[in-house]
């Protein structure tokens, strides 16, 4: 079995980082976690059922316990539209994240104390002059964390001369 798992790797290894876990002293259970632990995005299992079936089983690490049996001859592709399928879910749920943590505020006093309050990124008309950045800076406790390229109409809600940006600012944790 041991070394029908190591062809199975080396032909998963030609696309794909991999790595297998041949240590003896460990149960599966513990292999399991411990790869889960390490944010290792999907496991291939491989157990002696397995083989007589032909067939290998994915478990990604976003799916709580979903466990999809595979056919030996889709693995190499079965792996890739699940690696990306992994992908587009934290992209998408990093995407909702952000969304729901990201307000722009209407005034200088509400930017103040959203930013105290750790609400997320509160989007800060700036005019670009330091002083304004040093004062925000101060007053809230938070820091600059994005500056889209796109360029903005309305005052700057430190020092009401035209704003040319949204700055993104939070607090650190």
């Amino acid at each position: 079995m041991l070394e029908r798992a190591r062809q199975i790797t080396a032909q998963l290894g030609e696309r794909f980082r991999v790595r297998l876990d041949d240590r003896e002293e460990y149960t599966p259970g513990w292999k399991f976690n411990e790869w889960e632990m390490r944010g290792v995005p999907l496991r291939v299992e491989l157990g002696p059922r397995d083989l007589q079936q032909g067939q290998a089983v994915l478990v990604p690490r976003d799916a709580e316990g979903r466990r999809q049996p595979v056919p030996l001859e889709e693995l190499v592709e079965r792996v890739r539209t699940e690696l990306e399928g992994i992908q587009a879910r934290m992209l998408e749920r990093a995407r909702g994240f952000l969304q729901a943590h990201t307000v722009v505020a209407r005034d200088y006093a509400e930017a103040v104390e959203r930013i105290r309050q750790r609400e997320g990124f509160v989007g800060v008309r700036w005019c670009g002059d330091q002083g304004c950045e040093d004062r925000l800076r101060d007053d809230s406790g938070g820091s600059p964390r994005v500056i889209p390229e796109e360029p903005v109409d309305g005052p700057c809600l430190v020092c009401g001369r035209p704003a040319g940006w949204v700055v993104y600012f939070a607090r650190a944790y």
